[in-house]
């Protein structure tokens, strides 16, 4: 399914002179997209111009730190659910992902996630770096901070899978 066939959707033909951009949707298109394209239809701003305001409007990896991350290791993957990239860290016998960080492609915060004894991969710890950077220029230190965060998960996440 593409953009241009939910859009197709929404508004039936496209009205004459309007360009038509297709752009291939990888992932299950969620309900709030949806949602969302028809509120933009309803107020009669359904448009790319629109479309692309928003794209434009958002601070996509505003300390870079997403970028950095992916260059240095591999294993990144888009999740379009929420605009963010995740990592698996580490995944349990039965091959569920135990651990995993997730950096926000809005606000650059990273989040660890953790597989708990419910086997939900739950929130361990999160870092709001516009606030650490705040307090000290970007660097390699945030990069450290970042690495600090996964072995936590890591371990947190061995404590989580220990039979009690």
């Amino acid at each position: 399914m593409t953009l241009a066939d939910l859009l197709d959707g929404l508004r039936g033909q496209l009205p004459e002179g309007m360009v038509q951009v297709e752009m291939p949707l990888r992932d299950i298109v969620p309900a709030q997209l949806l949602s969302r394209l028809s509120k933009l239809d309803r107020m009669g701003l359904l448009s790319g111009d629109v479309i692309m305001s928003l794209v434009m409007q958002a601070p996509i990896d505003p300390l870079g730190l997403a970028e950095l991350l992916m260059r240095q290791t591999d294993g990144w993957v888009f999740s379009s659910v929420d605009c963010s990239i995740v990592r698996v860290l580490v995944r349990a016998a039965d091959k569920a992902v135990a651990a995993a960080v997730r950096v926000d492609l809005i606000d650059d915060s990273v989040e660890a996630l953790v597989l708990n004894q419910a086997r939900q991969l739950t929130s361990y710890k999160r870092i709001e770096t516009m606030d650490l950077v705040a307090k000290r220029a970007p660097g390699e230190w945030l990069l450290v901070e970042v690495q600090k965060l996964c072995d936590e998960a890591t371990l947190a996440a061995a404590r989580e899978s220990a039979p009690s």
